[in-house]
């Protein structure tokens, strides 16, 4: 074979292989199938959502399969481009209840709530849930950004199941020796830190559609939260024997806030406060349910010193809330376990600090519960779900006057 030959049948194996994978890419680019991480550190809040960041949630096929579109855009929020016309603004702060990635956008919490509102009068709700936050770093958040955004309501939304210990975990504020909120800054574990830097601003071969792709096929990376805290020497871990392993992760984050106060293990690892519902008298619970009370506290005093209006919404777990649930917790094993304690706790420390509340339990047992949340393992609320949430919501906001 003559040298032109060769050299042409190699440059056509070569356009061969590259074409597609260049079809490829273009593909993925436009469909987004591989998009960076939302997710990016921050000094304040540990992180945040990435303006113009975009991601797509897939369920799982238990839950109905199919994949959902989720984008951030330039101000940090779930949803569209803040509003520039003088609507009233309602701003509704939570964690992944209120982002809400595992439906449409037009079927979260807040896109309902604004639809109820906004007949009477033009509104916008923003959606300032991210996925993992508690209370603490919806607070951070708020004294950040209420200055500018300046609304005319705040509703922060908590859920009873494992936002007490999301404080804990967070360590941005702590118990001082006088038993005051101390607002304590933290740094990310140096293997959080570059993981959340390298998902959400790839360099080299992975600024490619197609690499990232592939290293989600193969389980090299994902577009989730970051996790460096494994589950260590406790009990197995599995939806059965899902409450021993509750407790025992409570404690061994109450123990590791005590050893390692400075420094943010875990970003994801928020397991439903067992020992609040079912051994209260333990350390951990009265740590928790005190660090929230001052919380509370001083979130309700910032606002008040705003002249912003505050709601605080009480979402109950479905592990309380279903006794069909996938994870449950046995009375018989745990003698002390109150299905309505955490709710109740949370209810009652808002009800001292003279703050609005809607505790949703009443309004969704009374909704078949069971029905109202995915399973497998996810225990947030659908669409229908939300949609009950948003009605009994406007319906308190409206008795209150804080709906015109």
């Amino acid at each position: 074979m003559s040298r032109p030959a060769w050299m042409g049948n190699v440059l056509l194996a070569i356009g061969g292989t590259l074409l597609p994978l260049v079809a490829l890419e273009g593909a993925l680019r436009v469909t987004n199938a591989a998009p960076a991480a939302i997710y990016e550190a921050d000094t304040a809040l540990i992180y945040r959502l990435r303006p113009g960041g975009e991601k797509v949630f897939v369920h799982r096929p238990s839950n109905g399969g199919g994949a959902v579109p989720v984008s951030i855009n330039a101000d940090g929020f779930r949803g569209p481009p803040l509003r520039t016309d003088g609507a009233r603004r309602i701003i509704v702060y939570g964690d992944s209840f209120i982002e809400g990635e595992f439906v449409h956008d037009d079927s979260t919490f807040a896109r309902d709530l604004e639809h109820l509102l906004a007949p009477g009068t033009p509104t916008e709700v923003l959606n300032a849930g991210v996925v993992g936050w508690g209370p603490d770093q919806a607070f951070v958040r708020m004294q950040q950004e209420l200055p500018r955004l300046k609304p005319a309501l705040v509703v922060l939304a908590i859920f009873a199941d494992n936002d007490m210990g999301d404080i804990v975990r967070d360590r941005l504020f702590l118990l001082g020796p006088d038993s005051a909120l101390v607002r304590h800054p933290v740094v990310l574990h140096p293997t959080l830190r570059r993981a959340l830097e390298a998902q959400a601003n790839p360099t080299g071969w992975r600024r490619l559609h197609l690499v990232r792709w592939i290293e989600r096929k193969v389980g090299r990376a994902s577009g989730a939260l970051p996790v460096t805290r494994g589950r260590g020497p406790g009990p197995a871990f599995s939806l059965a024997s899902y409450a021993p392993w509750a407790l025992w992760n409570a404690q061994q984050q109450y123990a590791e806030m005590k050893a390692a106060p400075d420094t943010v293990l875990d970003l994801l690892g928020d397991s439903y406060d067992a020992d609040i519902a079912a051994t209260p008298d333990s350390a951990s619970a009265r740590y928790k349910v005190a660090i929230m009370d001052r919380l509370l506290g001083a979130i309700a005093a910032d606002l008040t010193a705003r002249r912003v209006p505050l709601v605080l919404v009480v979402i109950p777990s479905p592990i309380d809330m279903c006794e069909t649930y996938d994870v449950r917790i046995d009375p018989r094993t745990y003698p002390q376990y109150d299905r309505r304690r955490i709710s109740r706790t949370v209810d009652s420390l808002a009800a001292r600090h003279q703050i609005r509340r809607v505790d949703l339990w009443d309004a969704l047992r009374a909704q078949d519960p069971c029905t109202l949340f995915y399973r497998g393992g996810d225990l947030h609320w659908n669409a229908r779900g939300q949609a009950i949430a948003a009605r009994v919501v406007a319906d308190s906001l409206a008795a209150w006057q804080l709906a015109r």
